[in-house]
C-alpha cells in the first residue's frame, strides 16, 4: 500500500504535496498536520531550510509577516527569540531606539540595562565598555562633548608611516575619561569640532577645540614645532610635554591662528598653529 493511502494524506497529494518536493513528511515532522497550514507557508515562497528555521523556533506565519514587513531577516528573528525578545513589536522597541543587533541585548544586561527607557541616555555611545564607564562617572552620552569624544574614539589612521589609533585617548578607563574631561574644561572646549585639525581654517580656529594626529616633522624650539597631519598637511603646534622630532602623537588641539613661514624650498606657507592640550605618544 503506497505512502498516501496508508497515512490517509491523499489530501496533501490534492494540493500539491509530493514527497519528490518536501510533501507533507516534511511538514510532520515540524508539527505542521494540516494541508492548508501547510499551503499557507507555502504561499510564503520561502524554502525548506528557511521554513525548517522558522518552525523549529516556533514562529508562526503571522509572526514571521510582521517581522518580515519591518525587514527583519529569518536568522536575525532566531537571534532576537534567543535574546529573550519574543514578539516583534518588543524588538521594533529596541530597533527603533538603534539596536540591530539582538546579541547587543544580552550584553547590555550584564550591565544592568534591561530596557530602551535605562539604555536611552547612553544611545550614543558604541559598546558596552564605554556605557559601564560613563556609568561610573555618572555622566550619558547625549552631552554633545560626550558624542564627540565617542565618535573620534573609534577612528584611526597613518601619518608618515606611523599607525595612529584613537582607541584609548578617551575611554580606556573611567580615570582617564575623567581626566580628559577636567582639561576639555579647562580649556573651556564644550565640543569638538567636526574634522581634524589638519582641516581648519588657518583663519578661523581660534579657541576651537580639534581632534588631531600627525608627525612631529620639525622640532623649532623648546616647546613647538611643525607637524604633519592625517591628510599631508602641515600646521605648528606649541606643547607643554616634551614631544621628540618623528614622534606620533594623537589628541585634542585648541586652535591659536595662523602660522607663516618659508619652507627649504623657498614657498612661502600659511598654515593653522594650536596649542596641545591633550597629548598621548603614539
Amino acid at each position: 500500500m503506497s505512502f498516501w493511502l496508508c497515512c490517509g494524506l491523499l489530501k496533501w497529494k490534492k494540493l500539491g504535496f509530493y514527497s519528490s518536493n518536501g510533501g507533507a513528511e516534511f511538514w510532520m515532522k515540524y508539527n505542521v498536520i494540516d494541508p492548508l497550514k501547510a499551503r499557507e507557508w507555502v504561499l510564503l515562497n520561502l524554502n525548506n531550510f528557511q521554513y525548517k528555521l522558522l518552525l523549529k523556533n516556533n514562529i508562526s506565519i503571522n509572526e514571521y509577516k510582521i517581522w518580515k514587513n519591518n525587514n527583519v531577516a529569518i536568522e536575525n528573528i532566531i537571534k532576537w527569540k534567543k535574546a529573550g525578545i519574543n514578539k516583534p513589536e518588543d524588538a521594533l522597541v529596541w530597533i527603533n531606539a538603534g539596536i540591530i543587533n539582538p546579541g547587543y541585548i544580552a550584553n547590555l544586561k550584564e550591565i544592568g540595562i534591561n530596557s530602551v527607557d535605562e539604555y536611552k541616555p547612553y544611545r550614543n555611545t558604541i559598546n558596552t565598555s564605554q556605557i559601564k564607564i560613563l556609568q561610573e562617572l555618572g555622566l550619558n552620552s547625549n552631552n554633545r562633548l560626550i558624542k564627540d569624544l565617542v565618535k573620534f574614539n573609534s577612528m584611526s589612521g597613518r601619518v608618515l608611516g606611523t599607525w595612529i589609533s584613537y582607541k584609548n585617548l578617551f575611554f580606556k578607563d573611567s580615570n582617564t575619561l575623567s581626566k580628559r574631561l577636567k582639561t576639555l574644561d579647562k580649556y573651556y572646549c564644550d565640543k569638538l569640532e567636526d574634522d581634524y585639525f589638519s582641516t581648519a581654517d588657518p583663519y578661523y580656529n581660534k579657541g576651537k577645540c580639534y581632534l588631531f594626529g600627525a608627525t612631529l616633522i620639525q622640532r623649532l624650539g623648546k616647546d613647538y614645532g611643525l607637524a604633519e597631519g592625517l591628510n599631508g598637511r602641515t600646521y605648528l603646534v606649541s606643547f607643554d610635554k616634551p614631544i621628540q622630532k618623528g614622534a606620533g602623537i594623537i589628541g585634542v588641539i585648541m586652535g591659536t591662528g595662523n602660522y607663516k613661514y618659508t619652507n627649504g624650498y623657498g614657498s612661502k606657507k600659511n598654515v593653522s598653529k594650536g596649542h596641545i592640550i591633550i597629548q598621548q605618544i603614539q
